[in-house]
């Protein structure tokens, strides 16, 4: 996962995040969230910055996708992260590996 090393508070980016199916069956579409996180643990409860619809993976597949995102949050040092299903809409065999946090990004005018 990978963004833009600066932006400004409210200012629009792009973030690339890659997907993988490890399961062991295929899935048949699901979210991508990207999240702005004071620290490199990406929750549900961290900044939304972008969502993107990920139409289905094979097992073993692996999709890269570019998620348009802003950055509406305080001008501050976050990590990038993504997570998966962030909501458990799709039934898994592990849900532990839903979140991914990536580099910084400094949020200032």
């Amino acid at each position: 996962m990978s963004g833009p090393p600066s932006v400004l508070p409210g200012g629009g980016f792009d973030a690339s995040v890659t997907v993988c199916n490890q399961g062991t069956a295929p899935s048949y579409g699901l979210s991508v969230e990207v999240r702005l996180s004071p620290d490199a643990t990406i929750t549900t409860s961290d900044v939304i910055a972008g969502v993107a619809w990920l139409p289905g993976l094979d097992v073993g597949q692996c999709e890269s996708l570019v998620v348009p995102a802003d950055a509406y949050a305080p001008a501050d040092t976050y990590t990038l992260g993504a997570i998966v299903d962030a909501h458990g809409g799709v039934p898994e065999l592990l849900e532990s590996n839903n979140a991914m946090a990536g580099g910084e990004l400094l949020v200032a005018y």
